[in-house]
């Protein structure tokens, strides 16, 4: 096997113990606020720097949302305007959660004074999303969250002791300065009130204590929060609530009343409020409940290939083609594209010339063979004639050959008459 026959069986080798990965597993945005079709037609769609999608729409009683309960309010005496649904301003609107400023309960011990917190969606087809934290910044501190006024409904708390600024650390929230606790899905009323735990002294390091909810990740933690008095304010503008919301009424058993339009499906959103949500198919993003619904993607567009590859879109998908000379699915984060080098020329046309000449050389070789076969047998053939008295023979018969000849020599000497008479010899004989 030549070197470069061995090259490519190595690289088709290695090839094949690749990790494969799988090459088409993008997927891409598939946001409802995407799209040429983002409002209900003859709707505005932006209020501020918020973009407001279908179901939602701008303007209370003005036939743009899909249920008064979607209208949302465009205060334009905030520059830029501000949009609120209900008495909560909405910071964004995404396929399956609503963000809105937040809002804090506290209490600060050494001016007697606290506040609670309290969001009520009852009735409404929004509630408080599992994916935010109750979450306390204090030291000596209790929030307890209620799922209503009674005693026994308490779905969720957190403590967060501290004695001195040295025991706190930046980033960490596991219950020393900060602490945080899940809270269950579906929740539509929550009441939060805070404690302090008086057997345990505070410094002035920390006036006051915080509880809120939180998005995940959206806050982290910082020495300083315990003892910033702007803290309160700062967090309701930076740290938002996620609120999930679905279309009311319907579930996606229901036959008929859905509006998932072209390309997308009915999922359920899991609330267990039921209601029922509409999403692009893979591939596929716009808004799904305004017609024609969710228009295809050209990943192309998205250099989701090979820089080697060539990117093929269709329906829902797209396929990247390695070119000749080159091995792999062609995909930017799969195979990619493997280079196999052409065999070489120099090499082929000498294997070919040394192939020929080997042929030639065993033509010779098979020739010779054959004529010293012939000279072998014709050698054998003497010497056995010679053993059995062949040159006797021959000298015998060479002998006799001789005599024959002269005696047919004299017998052409004689004529035979033609009249039947007795032979006679011709004169001058």
């Amino acid at each position: 096997m030549g070197i470069s026959s061995v090259r490519h069986f190595a690289l088709f080798m290695l090839f094949l113990n690749l990790p494969w990965a799988p090459a088409y597993n993008y997927t891409a945005s598939t946001s409802f606020a995407e799209g040429p079709y983002i409002a209900k037609p003859g709707c505005p769609s932006k209020c501020g720097d918020l973009t407001v999608p279908y179901p939602f729409g701008i303007g209370v009683k003005a036939n743009c949302s899909i249920n008064p309960l979607f209208d949302i309010n465009c205060n334009s005496s905030f520059d830029p305007p501000k949009a609120f649904l209900r008495d909560l301003e909405v910071v964004g609107i995404s396929d399956t959660k609503i963000r809105i400023k937040n809002k804090l309960a506290t209490i600060c011990p050494q001016i007697n004074n606290s506040t609670g917190s309290v969001f009520n969606f009852s009735g409404t087809p929004f509630s408080l999303s599992n994916q935010n934290k109750l979450t306390v910044v204090g030291c000596n501190h209790v929030s307890l969250m209620s799922k209503g006024p009674e005693l026994d409904t308490y779905i969720s708390s957190c403590v967060a002791v501290c004695s001195k600024p040295q025991e706190l650390s930046n980033g960490s929230c596991s219950g020393i300065g900060c602490c945080q606790a899940s809270i269950p899905k579906g929740l539509q009323y929550i009441d939060t009130t805070m404690m302090f735990l008086n057997d345990l002294s505070g410094d002035s390091f920390n006036p006051c204590g915080y509880s809120f909810l939180a998005e995940q990740n959206s806050y982290i933690f910082s020495v300083s929060d315990i003892s910033d008095p702007s803290f309160a304010n700062r967090t309701m503008e930076t740290v938002p609530l996620l609120i999930d919301w679905a279309v009311p009424n319907l579930s996606c058993n229901d036959s008929s009343g859905i509006i998932c339009e072209g390309e997308s499906v009915c999922v359920d959103p899991g609330t267990t409020l039921g209601g029922y949500r509409c999403n692009c198919s893979r591939g596929y993003r716009g808004n799904p409940y305004l017609s024609p619904g969710c228009q295809d993607i050209n990943e192309c567009e998205f250099n989701l290939c090979h820089p080697k590859a060539v990117c093929i879109n269709l329906p829902g998908s797209f396929n990247c083609s390695c070119p000749p000379d080159y091995l792999g699915d062609g995909a930017k984060y799969g195979t990619g594209c493997i280079f196999l080098p052409p065999p070489n020329k120099t090499a082929l046309y000498a294997g070919l010339l040394i192939g020929s000449g080997l042929f030639i050389l065993a033509a010779v070789g098979f020739w010779l063979y054959k004529v010293l076969r012939k000279r072998r047998e014709k050698q054998l053939k003497q010497s056995i004639f010679k053993r059995n008295g062949g040159l006797l023979l021959q000298q015998h018969i060479s002998a006799h050959d001789l005599v024959l000849d002269i005696s047919f020599t004299e017998a052409e000497s004689f004529r035979f008459p033609n009249d039947g008479s007795s032979w006679t010899q011709d004169a001058g004989s």
